[in-house]
């Protein structure tokens, strides 16, 4: 018996020396609530070098708010601690269970899963019948799910709070671990929830701000905490973008950091980017707004805050349309398959193709022929012009040989005969030749209108 007592004993020993420095529990506020009402779960972890824990609910409720999760370590590594809470609510009769999960670091590096789970019973409300009438209430729920105040506990929140706007922006320094939201809603019965507030590291967090009115309705505002060691010199942020006129969707605002511009024409090969820095030594810039392709393109605009470590890349969707494409021709004639026999032969197809091709330019062929004829019919009349000219200077020339001859004639008649029978004959000569001349223009008339008939019938 004693040695059953001591074994025992340094079980035990053993047992609790090993989870000395370890534990962990799940507790909730209420095991028993009425439907509507809300609650808290809260899981707690100690003793430990480092955790990782997360509360997972089931059944009828729904989360409101706090924290379901936490991960973190401790340079105290025998007495790291943490607890998280989470606000539920009850929505419909039924049993809702909550698991803890997760798993912790001693100070020796040894990890230990922990778990546990507790139960919530949601009962229907009690409802008394009434002795009296009462008047029905309107049982409509709003829509409402704007918030009316966000207030962070570091200054520079941009733009300022409007409940229609839901994205913003924040430089907080590198000393910040939390962002200290300060939030209202507009609408009584609405809920809110916040994630991503705490823990924050350098460079960019988000934040979520969950709303939801009291008909479901969810609207979340977000908030881009940049954590950087100089607040000052950090901006990263546009103040404007223009694209060849072209309209942004959805319209500009600093914190949005994605856009689309819609289609653009094919003939366009080059966008003009107009991309303005909040900061004035904020460096810019843009890549892709040239060689565009058809299809899908993105334009990048990269902002370096003058700190030269933050940046900001906001980008421009848009589709380049395809250019028309110019098919040849192909003409399909269904006569041709009746012209043609089962073996069609080389010419005849030749027939056929060039009677297809005069049917559909024939107005081009007749322009073509009449031009032909009337240059014909120019180098025609050119050449019988030409053949005209040219017979008038050869009887011409005979015409002055001939009155040459008979001169020289008869000045051997007036040396044998005396100057007076000279002169009688070259009276008759003269008259000789003025018949001939006569003659010859008689000639040259009759021939110049018989061309001139002729030139009026080839007409």
């Amino acid at each position: 018996m004693k040695k059953i007592l001591i074994t025992f004993t340094m079980f035990m020993a053993t047992l609790i020396a090993s989870n000395v420095y370890s534990a962990s529990s799940i507790s909730v506020s209420r095991s028993s609530v009425t439907t509507g009402d809300t609650f808290t779960v809260t899981a707690t972890v100690s003793g430990v070098a480092a955790w990782g824990m997360f509360i997972t609910p089931s059944g009828p409720v729904t989360y409101v708010s706090g924290s379901t999760s936490s991960a973190d370590a401790t340079a105290d590594a025998r007495n790291g601690s943490n607890t998280i809470t989470a606000t539920y609510k009850a929505n419909s009769v039924g049993t809702a269970t909550f698991t803890l999960s997760g798993d912790t670091t001693d100070e020796n590096g040894n990890n230990v899963n922990i778990s546990g789970s507790r139960t919530v019973t949601v009962n229907a409300p009690v409802v008394n019948n009434p002795t009296t009438p009462t008047t029905p209430t309107n049982t409509t729920k709003s829509n409402n799910a704007n918030l009316k105040k966000l207030v962070p506990s570091y200054e520079g929140l941009s733009p300022n709070f409007n409940p229609a706007v839901t994205k913003y922006s924040l430089a907080v320094p590198a000393t910040a671990t939390s962002l200290g939201l300060t939030v209202a809603v507009e609408q009584t019965g609405a809920k809110y929830w916040i994630n991503g507030e705490d823990n924050l590291q350098m460079g960019d967090n988000t934040v979520n701000i969950t709303v939801t009115a009291p008909d479901g309705t969810k609207k979340v505002y977000t908030i881009i905490v940049t954590k950087v060691a100089d607040v000052k010199k950090a901006n990263a942020y546009l103040s404007n973008i223009v694209i060849d006129g072209k309209t942004l969707n959805p319209a500009f605002t600093a914190e949005n950091l994605e856009y689309d511009i819609g289609a653009i024409t094919s003939d366009i090969s080059k966008l003009t980017v107009l991309a303005y820095a909040q900061s004035e030594n904020a460096k810019v810039e843009v890549i892709g707004s040239d060689a565009l392709v058809e299809g899908a393109n993105v334009i990048k605009i990269k902002v370096t805050a003058p700190d030269g470590v933050t940046t900001k890349e906001y980008t421009i969707k848009y589709n380049k349309e395809a250019a028309a494409k110019v098919d040849e021709e192909v003409i399909i004639y269904p006569e041709a398959n009746s012209l043609q026999g089962s073996t069609p032969s080389k010419l005849s197809n030749f027939f056929k193709a060039l009677w297809i091709y005069i049917k559909n330019f024939w107005l081009v062929l007749s322009l073509l022929t009449v031009c032909l004829f009337e240059l014909w019919q120019i180098i025609y009349l050119y050449k019988k012009v030409e053949k005209v000219k040219k017979n008038d200077h050869e009887e011409n020339d005979v015409s002055t040989l001939g009155e040459k001859t008979s001169r020289r004639r008869n000045a051997d008649i007036a040396n044998v005969f005396g100057a007076k029978e000279e002169k009688i004959e070259d009276i008759s000569d003269e008259l000789v030749s003025e018949e001939k001349v006569e003659k010859k223009d008689e000639e040259d008339i009759s021939d110049n209108f018989e061309d001139a008939k002729d030139i009026e019938e080839d007409k």
